[in-house]
């Protein structure tokens, strides 16, 4: 084999989704995927339901950490818009 092929044949990439099985690593990285994002959600979700709940009784507060609790809820809400525009809800 000339180096002149050898070149070509790097060239190619080799093919996936063939056969019986071939979807079957694409559908693996997808379930995957979909772990991830549910952990990730789960996360956004406990952590605004600890600001709520904060902020529904901001009494028990000093100002100081009602102060944070403003910015952490500013956060959750960059974070949550930043969530739906990647699974293109529009909200």
């Amino acid at each position: 084999m000339s180096s002149k092929d050898r070149s070509r044949i790097e060239d190619y990439v080799p093919g996936f989704g063939v056969g019986p099985l071939g979807k079957a690593s694409e559908f693996a990285e997808l379930l995957y995927a979909g772990f991830i994002y549910s952990a990730a959600i789960r996360e956004l979700m406990e952590t605004q339901l600890e600001v709520n709940e904060a902020l529904a009784d901001p009494d028990h507060f000093p100002a100081d950490v009602l102060a944070e609790i403003h910015a952490t809820d500013k956060e959750m809400e960059d974070k949550w818009l930043l969530a739906t525009t990647m699974f293109g809800i529009k909200a």
